[in-house]
């Protein structure tokens, strides 16, 4: 076995958790979307160039919108409200940074 193989996966460093979703650090181009599965493993979820997009593509897709919790239109309502008080959190964190 060559070294290359033997070495252990190393972890990408997470840019933003968001408890079920999160935007990792893939390569010097790219970030990724994972999305935690109901088996508890992240899976990924889309490749973005920038953070900007990566958030952009959670709220388009309601990536942190819970469907256990939506039952009629007022729900979904509050529950693109969370989801949205959650991007504006992480955004106002950056920003003050």
């Amino acid at each position: 076995m060559s070294e290359e193989q033997k070495k252990p996966k190393k972890e990408k460093p997470i840019l933003i958790d968001l408890k079920t979703v999160r935007i990792v650090h893939y390569d010097d181009k790219n970030v990724v979307i994972e999305k935690l599965t109901e088996k508890g493993k992240w899976a990924k979820e889309g490749y973005f160039t920038t953070v900007i997009q990566a958030l952009r593509r959670i709220q388009a897709a309601e990536l942190l919108l819970d469907p256990d919790q939506v039952f009629d239109f007022m729900s979904y309502m509050q529950g693109i409200e969370r989801s949205n008080a959650q991007i504006r959190e992480v955004l106002r964190q950056y920003d003050s940074i």
